[in-house]
């Protein structure tokens, strides 16, 4: 299962939740390319926003682990502004296709996620209101084209969301 939405959503409780009660193996993906872009230099990293390149960075890490994953992956560590998403949602069909890949896209609405980008990452509003114009305009759209499945977390908590995803995915 890949969990992506836009920063404050609950992607990270959500997929932590879950690892812990299933025993699927969690992989945050935004960890991982901090790790790879210190090893080299970012401009030549796979995990790189710039060159993003999935199917180089993830088949050692997935294939180490199980067919069983969570992937924790940034709504914006996919699809971008300047950058070929047509490309890159090409990678995420991949991606869907070959690990059998189910797509969960956890979103808000501005004024919830407004408090939590603020209290959870500590960061001001006007930081969060690019991140909310690029999640509109250019992140969302691209992620509706391949995502399996959409929750709004506004008034659900991470537990609660933990339950849903799980029993929709059991039917």
């Amino acid at each position: 299962m890949l969990i992506s939405g836009p920063c404050g959503v609950g992607k990270t409780a959500v997929a932590k939740i879950l690892t812990r009660r299933t025993g699927i193996f969690y992989i945050d993906f935004d960890e991982l390319g901090v790790i790879d872009m210190k090893k080299r230099n970012p401009s030549i990293s796979p995990f790189s926003t710039s060159f993003l390149n999935l199917k180089e960075c993830l088949p050692p890490i997935i294939n180490k682990v199980s067919d069983k994953f969570i992937l924790d992956i940034g709504g914006d560590s996919v699809f971008r502004h300047n950058v070929n998403n047509d490309d890159r949602l090409e990678q995420i069909l991949w991606l869907k296709k070959t690990y059998s890949t189910h797509i969960v896209i956890l979103t808000a609405i501005k004024n919830i996620l407004i408090q939590r980008f603020i209290s959870t990452k500590s960061r001001k509003i006007i930081e969060f209101d690019r991140v909310w114009t690029d999640w509109l305009t250019v992140v969302k759209p691209n992620w509706q084209r391949c995502a399996d499945l959409i929750i709004d977390t506004s008034f659900l908590t991470a537990n609660d969301t933990s339950y849903l995803i799980e029993e929709i995915q059991e039917n």
